[in-house]
């Protein structure tokens, strides 16, 4: 088990730190807002959210972002 969170951050380490780099902060909030809906899907899935559930609540934290986004342009 720990051997493969290693092995999993020594893989993800180098790309994270790439992206914090060589992305414009656009391209980056977008990455991160792909990581953040994943996420969603996958908690949507422990949750026991089925079918609709599951996709209503992965695109209520889209518009989340979305308009967390928008709202950060403003201000």
């Amino acid at each position: 088990m720990l051997r493969n969170r290693i092995i999993t951050a020594s893989l993800l380490a180098p790309l994270v730190i790439a992206a914090i780099l060589l992305l414009p902060p656009d391209g980056f909030a977008v990455l991160w807002g792909v990581i953040i809906l994943f996420g969603a899907w996958e908690w949507s899935d422990l949750a026991s959210l089925k079918g609709g559930q599951r996709v209503g609540f992965t695109l209520t934290i889209f518009s989340i972002l979305v308009a967390a986004r928008l709202y950060a342009m403003d201000w």
